[in-house]
C-alpha cells in the first residue's frame, strides 16, 4: 500500500507532467537586449566556457576569470544562451535582468585583485525578492504582474555591494505555496509549471525555479526563500545544496511575506563551499562574516554524533524506498567519520499550531507589504482575493482557498502571537534536549521542516544520491541557533566523502 507521501508525490508528478496546466498568463522571457551578443558567441566558444563553468564553484570560476579564460560579459552571455536553449523544457526563469550585460561590462572594466568572491558572479533570485530596478516582483501572481518595487531587498543590496550580477528572477510556487491546499509545486500563473531537470520527478516547492535553474546550469548560484521546507525540499529534489539560515540571520526586508516569524531567504548552490560564501556575504552578523571557511572545512568530524530522527509522526512523511536509502546514508556517514544513532524528539512536537500562525500572519504581513509599497489598485489581501474570484480558471486554476481563509480569518492577532511563541519554545526545547545527546540531527528531505522552522534553527540540505529510478534525494542536517559553522562542516564532510553532486542533468553536458 502506498504511503501518504507516496500519494502526494504521485499526484504532484501527474499534475506537473500529464495534467500540466498551461497558463495563458505566462510571462515571456525578453532576450532582445542580448540577442546581438548571444549571436556573436560561437558554438565553439560556448563549448569552451561550458568546460570551464559546468558544475564549478564560485572560487573555481573566479580563478578562471583571473586567468582570462573568459570575461564576466562572456559568462553572462553563456548563461543567457543556455537559458534560451534549454529553459523551454523546465520553465525555471521568470524574467531576465535587462541590465545584466551592462553590469557584466562594468565588472570587466573594474575587475582588480583581491575582489570579493561574489564579484561579477551571476545570481538568480526567486520572484518574491525585490530588486529595486527594472524587474518585477510578483510571487508568480497575475495580480502583481506589473508591480515593480522601488527599493531593493536587503539581501539584494548586499549582493550589489560586493559586485554580484543579478541575472534574473526565477519561477516559484505561486505565493510561495501559500495559495491553495491543492497547490501544485512549481506552478504559477505568470511562470507556468517548473519541471525537474533530472527527469519526470516532483520538482519541489516553493523555491522550485531557483533549485531547478541551478540544477540545469543556468547560473552560478541562486537564492530561494523558505517558510517551512521551501528551500530544503526543492534542493533535495533537484540535487543541489540549500540552506535555511538561523531565523533573522538573513533579512526578510523587501521580500513578499507569508509569515514573518518563519520566513527567511537562503542560498541555493552546487556545493557546500559556495553556500558558506553566500551565507557570510549576505548577512550583517559579524561572527558569521568573519568565519574562515577554509579552516572550518579542515576540521575533523570524527566522533561527531548525528541523531537520525525517527519519531512516528515525522516518519509519516516517509516514502517507499526511504528505509533502503537511510541504510545507505548511515554507511556513508560512518565512512565519513560520523557516529549515527537513532533519536526520538519529544512527542509534544505534535502540538505545534502552525496553520493558525500562517493564516493570521499571512494576512497581516501581506497587508503591510502592500501598504509599504503602495501597489497600484491593491489595498490589501481582500482585493487580491477579489481578483482571483473574478477569473478563477485563469488566475487560480488549482484553487486559492488559503488566500480566502487568510483574508477572512477571525483569529485574534494577540492569540496567534502567543501560539507562535509557544511553537518556538516547544520546538527549541525539544531540539535542545536532543542536543544533550547528539551534535546534530539528520532526516531525509524536509521531514523536520515544521520543527526547525518553528524553532528558527538552521537546516541544510546536501545532495545524497538518487532513488532507484534516478530521482534525486537530499540529506538534511539541523543544528542549534547560530551554529551554521558546525552545520556547514557536517554538510561539507558528507559532500567530500560521497561527491553525489556529479551527475550532469543534460546529455549535452557529458563532454
Amino acid at each position: 500500500m502506498d504511503r501518504e507521501t507516496d500519494v502526494f508525490v504521485k499526484n504532484q508528478v501527474l499534475n506537473q507532467y500529464d495534467n500540466e496546466m498551461i497558463t495563458e498568463n505566462k510571462r515571456k522571457l525578453d532576450f532582445s537586449p542580448f540577442l546581438d551578443e548571444m549571436k556573436s558567441m560561437t558554438q565553439e566558444r560556448n563549448r569552451e566556457i561550458l568546460e570551464y563553468v559546468s558544475e564549478k564553484g564560485i572560487m573555481e570560476i573566479q580563478k578562471a576569470l583571473s586567468r582570462g579564460s573568459f570575461s564576466h560579459k562572456e559568462l553572462v552571455v553563456y548563461f543567457l544562451k543556455r537559458i534560451y536553449k534549454y529553459d523551454k523544457r523546465f520553465n525555471t526563469v521568470m524574467e531576465l535582468n535587462p541590465d545584466a550585460l551592462k553590469l557584466a561590462t562594468e565588472a570587466d572594466a573594474n575587475r582588480a585583485e583581491n575582489l570579493h568572491p561574489l564579484y561579477g558572479i551571476p545570481v538568480l533570485l526567486k520572484d518574491n525578492i525585490a530588486t529595486g530596478d527594472k524587474m518585477h516582483n510578483t510571487a508568480g501572481a497575475k495580480v502583481l504582474e506589473n508591480f515593480v518595487a522601488r527599493k531593493a531587498a536587503t539581501i539584494v543590496r548586499h549582493l550589489e555591494c560586493v559586485g554580484a550580477i543579478i541575472l534574473g528572477k526565477t519561477n516559484m510556487s505561486e505565493w510561495a505555496y501559500y495559495m491553495s491546499s491543492q497547490g501544485i509545486c512549481g506552478y504559477s500563473a505568470l511562470g507556468g509549471q517548473t519541471k525537474n531537470p533530472y527527469g519526470r520527478y516532483e520538482v519541489g516547492g516553493s523555491s522550485s525555479g531557483s533549485a531547478a535553474a541551478l540544477a540545469a546550469g543556468f547560473s552560478v548560484v541562486a537564492i530561494g526563500t523558505e517558510t517551512c521546507g521551501s528551500i530544503i525540499y526543492p534542493a533535495g529534489q533537484n540535487s543541489v545544496v540549500g540552506l535555511y539560515p538561523t531565523k533573522g540571520l538573513w533579512s526578510n526586508e523587501g521580500i513578499i511575506p507569508i509569515s514573518p516569524s518563519l520566513d527567511t531567504p537562503g542560498p541555493m548552490t552546487l556545493n557546500v563551499e559556495d553556500a558558506a560564501i553566500m551565507l557570510s556575504s549576505l548577512t550583517d552578523d559579524d561572527n558569521i562574516k568573519s568565519i574562515n571557511w577554509k579552516e572550518t572545512f579542515k576540521k575533523d568530524v570524527k566522533e561527531m554524533v548525528l541523531g537520525l530522527v525517527v519519531n512516528e509522526e515525522i516518519e509519516k512523511f516517509s516514502r517507499s524506498g526511504d528505509d533502503e536509502i537511510i541504510r545507505r546514508l548511515k554507511g556513508e556517514l560512518k565512512e565519513a567519520g560520523f557516529i549515527v544513532r537513532e533519536i526520538t524528539l519529544e512527542e509534544k512536537l505534535n502540538d505545534l499550531k502552525m496553520d493558525e500562525v500562517l493564516e493570521r500572519e499571512f494576512k497581516d504581513s501581506l497587508n503591510q507589504y502592500i501598504s509599504d509599497n503602495d501597489i497600484e489598485g491593491i489595498n490589501g489581501i481582500s482585493d487580491i482575493l477579489s481578483f482571483y474570484k473574478s477569473n478563477p480558471d485563469s488566475y487560480g486554476p488549482h484553487g486559492f482557498d488559503l488566500i480566502e481563509k487568510a483574508s477572512n480569518t477571525k483569529l485574534d492577532k494577540d492569540v496567534v502571537k502567543i501560539l507562535e511563541e509557544n511553537n518556538r519554545e516547544l520546538a527549541r526545547k525539544s531540539i535542545d534536549k536532543a542536543f544533550e545527546e547528539v551534535d546534530g540531527l539528520i532526516t531525509l528531505s524536509n521531514k523536520l521542516s515544521h520543527v526547525y522552522a518553528s524553532a528558527g534553527y538552521p537546516s541544510f540540505a546536501v545532495p545524497a544520491g538518487y532513488r532507484i529510478d534516478g530521482e534525486p534525494v537530499g540529506l538534511t542536517f539541523t543544528t542549534g541557533k547560530m551554529e551554521e559553522e558546525k552545520l556547514l562542516l557536517m554538510g561539507y564532510a558528507y559532500e567530500k566523502a560521497t561527491k553525489h553532486r556529479v551527475k550532469p542533468v543534460l546529455e549535452e553536458d557529458n563532454i
